[in-house]
């Protein structure tokens, strides 16, 4: 098949070329002047074969990261004919992609990244870290995505012994009634 945005293609490199997976482009990094007597690097270009995107690199890693960011919607609430035809499932049925996605406890939000969601809990929820943490932490929840661990063991153990192990019982299953019923 070949690459409707392709300039030539270059020699072919590793299993995911050779398959016509990337789109390689050889590109001239170097003008050659008139008393230069090195001849020109070339390398491989890996170009964005999307309409309006001008993505270009030499990494083809970079290339493959730039295509699922850009290029691969997250889950939308629009039915469509089949799941299949999705990258991710938006039923209620466990998510068995290979990428998890991280999923607001308090609203329909879903982020690729777990730092993305953080972002989003401090800025639109106004939550703060939990104290004496520099990150939230995020737990695989029955559906198969991340959602924020809404109970931290270590603050477990201290809570217990400063309030008793009967009232931090009592406060941890009320905590998980909660979770359960935003998540319903």
């Amino acid at each position: 098949e070949k690459w409707p945005h392709s300039i030539s293609i270059a020699p072919i490199h590793g299993p995911l070329a050779q398959a016509g997976a990337l789109p390689n482009v050889q590109a001239d990094i170097s003008t050659p002047t008139d008393n230069d007597t090195t001849p020109c690097a070339i390398v491989d270009v890996f170009v964005c074969p999307h309409n309006g995107c001008n993505f270009k690199t030499n990494k083809r890693n970079g290339y493959l990261v730039h295509i699922g960011r850009k290029h691969h919607p997250l889950p939308s609430n629009s039915s469509l004919e089949s799941s299949s035809d999705r990258p991710y499932s938006t039923d209620n049925s466990p998510n068995t992609s290979k990428e998890r996605l991280y999923k607001c406890h308090m609203c329909s939000v879903v982020k690729r990244r777990g730092n993305e969601l953080s972002k989003h809990l401090v800025r639109d929820h106004h939550l703060a870290r939990p104290s004496g943490h520099v990150r939230f932490t995020y737990t695989i929840s029955d559906d198969g995505h991340y959602r924020l661990q809404l109970t931290r063991l270590d603050t477990v153990r201290v809570a217990a012994q400063l309030l008793g192990e009967t009232v931090v019982s009592k406060l941890l299953v009320e905590t998980r009634n909660q979770q359960l019923s935003i998540c319903e």
